[in-house]
C-alpha cells in the first residue's frame, strides 16, 4: 500500500479524539475544545491532500472499508462542515453537565458517515447507515423538550422501517447470489435485479428524505434539533444517503431503463415537492404545510431549509436517472458517467455547502431575535449586515445563479442539449420556487421595520460568524470558476475532466469505456 494506507488516517485521528476530548473535557472544556478543532482540521488536511492528488492513488481497501476517489470526496465534505459544526456548537450550545455527550455523539456521527461512504458491501453500509440515524436521534432531542423527544420518535420510526426494507433487501441479495458486494448485482436476473433495486431505493429513500418520506421527518428533525446538528442532517447524512444509493443503484442503472426511470420518477416530483412546500412555509407557515410536531403553527425558518433539502435530494436522484437515459439514448457510457454521476456530486457539494452555510447564518438569526417564527422575526438588516450578506449567497447558489456554485446544475441540467425538455422545465421552476423561498426569508428576516425583533440587542460571538463568512467566500469563488468556464472565458481543464471521470467511475467501482 505505501503511503496510501494514511488514507485511513482521518479516521484514525477522529476516532482517538473522542475518545481523549471526552475525558479531557470532564477537566476542561477549553482543551475539549482545542483537541476537537484540531482533530478535525488535521483530518481535513489530510483528506484534503489525497483528494488532490489524482496520479498514483485509485483504491485502498482493508477488510471490507474501501478509500477511494469518491468516498474521499464524500469525506471532504463531511469533514469541512463538521469542522464548522464545531467550531459553532463552542459558541451556540450552552455549557451544561451533559455537553460532554453531545461532543462525543457528534464526533461519532461524523465517523459514521465517513464509513457510509467507505464501503462497498451493502451489510457496512446499512451498518453504519444506522448507527448514524441513531446518533443523531438522539443529538436531535439533545435539549429534551416534548417537541424534541416527539421529532426524536418520528425520525427514528421512519428510520426503522427503512431499515427493514434494507435487511429485507440485503437477505435477499445473500440469497440470490451469496454476496454482500453491490458489483455482483450482475449475476442477478433483470426481474430479481429491479425488484431488489426497488426495495433498496424505497428503503434509503427514507434515510435520505426523498419524496414522500422526507416530508414526515425532515420538517420536525430541523426544526427542533440544534443548529449544527440540523446543518449536519441536511448538508451531510440524507446526502451520503442519496450517496450510497449512487453508489448501490448508479452502476447497474446506467444500463437499465427501469432504474434510471424509477430514479426520475422520485426525483422529479421530490424536486417541485420540495421548493414549493418551502415557500409555502416562508409564505403561509405549518398551518398549511402542516408535518410539524409542536403545539402551535409557526412560519418556521428552519423548516424552509428543511422543505428545501427534500427538494435538494431530488436533484441528485434526478442526475442519477439521466445517466442511465443518456447511455440508452446516445450510446455513450462515460459522457453518461460524468453527466448523471458527476453532476450529482457537484450537487451535493453545492448543497452541502449552501444549506450549511444557510443553517449557520439561521443560528444567528434565532439567537439575536429568540425565535425562530418568521412572523414575528423583522428588522435585523442593521444588527446583522454580515449575516444579511451571506444569507443571499447561500440562497442565491441554491436558487442556481449563475456566479455561485449552483451554476454547475444549471449548466449541466437546463442549458444541456442532451437533457428533455421535461427534465430542464423542472429545473427551472424548482429553482425558481426555491430562490423565492429564501429570498422571501431575506426579506422577512432583514427587512428594514421599525418593530424590531425584541432581542435584537443580543450580541453573537464572533466565532459564530465564521463559518457562514467562510463558506460565503467559498461558494462564490467556486461558482465563479465554473461560470468563466461555462461562458467560455478560460478553457475547461483537462485535469477536471480527468478528475471528474475519476470520481464518476469510483462511486460504483466501474471504469466504462465507449
Amino acid at each position: 500500500m505505501g503511503m496510501v494506507s494514511w488514507a485511513f488516517t482521518p479516521i484514525m485521528i477522529l476516532i482517538t479524539s473522542s475518545v481523549a476530548s471526552t475525558l479531557i473535557g470532564l477537566k476542561s472544556r477549553r482543551v475539549r475544545n482545542v483537541i476537537i478543532t484540531c482533530s478535525l482540521g488535521s483530518s481535513l488536511l489530510v483528506n484534503t491532500y489525497f483528494l488532490m492528488s489524482l496520479s498514483g492513488f485509485e483504491r485502498v481497501k482493508v477488510g471490507e472499508f474501501t478509500i477511494d476517489y469518491a468516498s474521499i470526496f464524500v469525506s471532504e465534505l463531511i469533514l469541512l462542515i463538521g469542522l464548522f459544526g464545531s467550531i459553532y456548537s463552542f459558541s451556540y450550545l450552552d455549557e451544561g453537565e451533559e455537553s460532554w455527550v453531545y461532543y462525543l455523539l457528534y464526533q461519532l456521527f461524523i465517523i459514521m458517515m465517513i464509513g457510509m461512504a467507505s464501503s462497498f458491501n451493502i451489510l457496512v453500509i446499512y451498518l453504519f447507515l444506522e448507527a448514524s440515524s441513531m446518533l443523531s436521534a438522539v443529538l436531535i432531542m439533545f435539549s429534551w423538550k416534548r417537541s424534541s423527544v416527539l421529532a426524536a420518535y418520528r425520525y427514528l420510526t421512519l428510520s426503522i422501517f427503512g431499515g427493514i426494507l434494507i435487511v429485507i433487501g440485503i437477505f435477499w441479495q445473500y440469497q440470490l447470489i451469496h454476496s454482500f458486494d453491490v458489483s455482483a448485482f450482475t449475476k442477478l436476473s433483470w426481474k430479481d435485479l429491479n425488484l431488489l433495486a426497488t426495495v433498496y431505493l424505497l428503503g434509503f429513500g427514507i434515510k435520505a428524505g426523498f419524496l414522500p418520506f422526507g416530508l414526515l421527518w425532515l420538517p420536525p428533525a430541523h426544526s427542533e434539533g440544534p443548529i449544527p446538528i440540523c446543518s449536519l442532517l441536511s448538508a451531510v447524512l440524507v446526502q451520503v444517503a442519496a450517496f450510497d444509493v449512487a453508489r448501490i443503484l448508479g452502476g447497474i442503472g446506467i444500463s437499465n431503463l427501469y432504474i434510471s426511470n424509477m430514479l426520475l420518477a422520485i426525483g422529479i416530483p421530490s424536486m417541485i415537492v420540495g421548493s414549493l412546500y418551502s415557500l409555502m412555509e416562508a409564505w403561509l407557515g405549518s398551518k398549511y404545510t402542516r408535518f410539524h410536531v409542536g403545539t402551535r403553527h409557526v412560519m418556521g425558518i428552519k423548516r424552509v431549509l428543511a422543505f428545501s433539502t427534500i427538494s435538494e435530494v431530488g436533484f441528485i436522484a434526478t442526475f442519477l436517472g439521466l445517466a442511465g437515459t443518456i447511455a440508452f439514448n446516445t450510446g455513450r457510457v462515460n459522457d453518461a458517467l460524468n453527466l448523471g454521476i458527476g453532476g450529482a456530486l457537484l450537487h451535493i457539494c453545492n448543497h452541502g455547502l449552501s444549506k450549511s452555510q444557510l443553517f449557520f447564518d439561521t443560528g444567528i438569526i434565532i439567537k439575536t431575535a429568540n425565535a425562530e417564527d418568521l412572523g414575528v422575526i423583522n428588522g435585523l438588516a442593521k444588527k446583522l449586515p454580515t449575516a444579511r450578506l451571506t444569507f443571499t449567497v447561500g440562497a442565491f447558489s441554491l436558487g442556481l445563479i449563475p456566479g455561485t456554485l449552483g451554476v454547475t446544475t444549471l449548466r449541466e441540467l437546463v442549458l444541456n442539449d442532451g437533457i428533455p425538455y421535461f427534465v430542464k422545465i423542472a429545473v427551472i421552476a424548482t429553482a425558481g420556487l426555491t430562490l423565492a423561498a429564501y429570498l422571501s426569508v431575506w426579506h422577512r428576516v432583514f427587512s428594514s421595520n421599525n418593530n424590531a425583533s425584541p432581542e435584537s440587542n443580543v450580541e453573537i460571538p464572533r466565532l459564530m460568524y465564521l463559518p457562514g463568512i467562510f463558506l460565503a467566500i467559498m461558494i462564490p469563488i467556486l461558482g465563479l470558476y465554473f461560470t468563466l468556464q461555462w461562458i467560455g472565458l478560460i478553457p475547461e481543464s483537462p485535469m477536471f475532466k480527468e478528475a471528474l471521470h475519476a470520481l464518476a467511475t469510483s462511486v460504483i467501482g466501474y471504469g466504462g469505456e465507449d
